[in-house]
């Protein structure tokens, strides 16, 4: 650790903690998990994860990226079993670290990895509507509304302090984005999410005082629309934060596949959010993505023992960090000490952000993962980058994660092997010296013969025909009898054939 950066990677290493605060509630309230577990994942994330890690500007957390996969586990096995599930998570993640498994990132597509973003962008979004309106019978006043054929009664039902509050978050946030804010030389140590918060409490506070009616209380009919965390006054409520695992579920199935499906998808996150990380870092460091998912994996077994969400490296703290001037280590673990001291003195403080501020938050998220600019951008690629990534994205907003992923990859081998048939190579006409090259594509097989054939008999007969297959890495065994037999035909027409990168056959 250099001396020269102490200063600054302490002043980045609060303004992380000043992001990552109302994003670790955020998505622990978006996971169905006690918002205490985000903080605990978030100090997790920021102390023990750094100690292993060798991410230079990298900062760990809580991701919105499992989201959608934590809170079906928590409504299918329980919290504690979940936990446990965490805590698995973690060792198959370190096993992974040893066997040197850092490069699985490789094996897929990358329309399917920003699928599987933008799907669960859109599944956080959807999961808001309750805290957005301040009521969960959101379904019940629709159907209610249709029914009676009076579209008011739904806009009668909605807490209307719940839902000024989203509005007014929700404004700030893009009106941040729109104009750069984040970027000024004042604001940028006031990040939107705490603007976000701030005045969220001090709205709830004035309503409360000049709008009792309006106010937004722990729980208004029994939905809760406060942050609820322990208070610490003394010691013996430190207790009362931790949870434990369900140790006896750990044979379980459900806990097993659950936490594969965790190490795998947050192993994937990471190390996609490890390139991007080291891609912003100005000095131009590596991270070595064997040793992250080593420090990962310890992470989230301290993590799932002691009651917190999974972690994964964060790209949205990693790229503050940067802006901000963390330079090393310390600020990440700054970040985790603040995040620290913030849950064990301003509890009470914490317990006034109302979950709608929070829901704004996580809307801004899920929006950022699910922009019509990501979708442009893989439509201008073509169908066979859109195509898998819209499966995979709408597949997981329709099932779930991994049968949502298995739909994008299955999409992507089908239009892979229709392209395969349809376009087994490209010819490339060099008029001006009257040459013909003929490219193969990766794959060339008997399926290809016709279209091989007639491709080389109806090129001019006193051309020069180069046949490149320099790029493949599979011939179907007639092939170069083929084209054996296509040259012997060519030459006795005067044309010139060459062979490049055939097997069995020479120029």
């Amino acid at each position: 650790m250099q001396k020269s950066y102490i200063k600054s990677d302490i002043i980045a290493g609060i303004i992380v903690f000043l992001v990552a605060l109302p994003l670790c509630l955020g998505i622990a309230l978006a996971s169905g998990a006690p918002l205490i577990s985000g903080i605990i994942s978030g100090v997790i994330g920021g102390i023990i994860v750094t100690l292993f890690s060798n991410s230079s500007i990298g900062v760990s957390g809580p991701a919105a990226g499992l989201a959608v996969i934590v809170f079906t586990a928590i409504q299918q096995l329980g919290y504690s079993a979940f936990l446990m599930a965490v805590v698995l998570s973690g060792v198959l993640q370190l096993a992974m670290g040893f066997a040197k498994l850092g490069f699985i990132t490789k094996l897929f597509p990358k329309s399917i990895i920003k699928g599987m973003l933008a799907g669960i962008g859109i599944s956080i979004i959807f999961t808001q509507g309750a805290n957005i309106v301040g009521t969960s019978e959101i379904k019940q006043n629709v159907i209610a509304a249709f029914q009676q054929g009076d579209i008011m009664h739904f806009f009668e039902s909605i807490h209307v302090g719940a839902f000024a509050i989203f509005i007014v978050s929700f404004a700030i946030l893009i009106l941040f984005d729109k104009f750069k804010l984040n970027q000024n030389k004042y604001l940028k140590f006031f990040p939107a999410p705490l603007w976000v918060v701030i005045l969220g409490i001090v709205s709830n506070v004035l309503l409360d005082k000049f709008a009792p009616g309006f106010s937004l209380s722990n729980t208004i009919n029994g939905f809760m629309t406060t942050v609820s965390i322990p208070v610490i006054e003394n010691f013996s409520d430190v207790e009362t934060i931790f949870q434990l695992p369900d140790f006896g579920s750990i044979l379980n199935s459900s806990v097993i596949a659950t936490a594969i499906l965790i190490s795998l998808v947050g192993s994937i996150e990471t190390l996609l959010c490890v390139e991007a990380a080291d891609d912003l870092d100005p000095l131009k460091r590596k991270t070595n993505s064997n040793k992250e998912l080593k420090a990962q994996g310890i992470g989230n077994i301290f993590s799932g023992l002691i009651g917190g969400l999974p972690i994964t490296q964060v790209i949205v703290r990693s790229a503050t960090n940067v802006s901000s001037g963390g330079k090393t280590r310390l600020s990440a673990f700054v970040h985790g000490i603040t995040l620290l001291v913030c849950v064990a003195f301003l509890g009470a403080t914490l317990n006034l952000i109302p979950l709608a501020a929070l829901a704004a938050i996580l809307l801004h998220v899920g929006y950022k993962l699910a922009s019509k600019e990501v979708f442009k951008a893989h439509i201008n690629q073509g169908k066979y980058v859109f195509i898998p990534f819209a499966v995979t994205a709408f597949g997981i907003v329709a099932t779930d994660m991994l049968k949502g992923i298995s739909l994008g990859i299955l999409a992507h081998i089908i239009l892979y092997v229709i392209q395969h048939i349809n376009h087994p190579f490209k010819i490339h006409n060099e008029k001006d010296i009257n040459t013909y090259r003929i490219v193969l594509s990766n794959n060339v097989s008997f399926v290809h013969r016709w279209k091989l054939i007639k491709a080389v008999e109806n090129l001019p007969n006193t051309s020069t025909v180069i046949v490149d297959g320099s790029k493949s890495f599979f011939h179907d065994r007639q092939i170069p009898k083929i084209l054996a037999d296509l040259k012997k035909t060519r030459v006795a027409q005067k044309a010139h054939v060459e062979f490049i990168g055939i097997p069995y056959l020479n120029h």
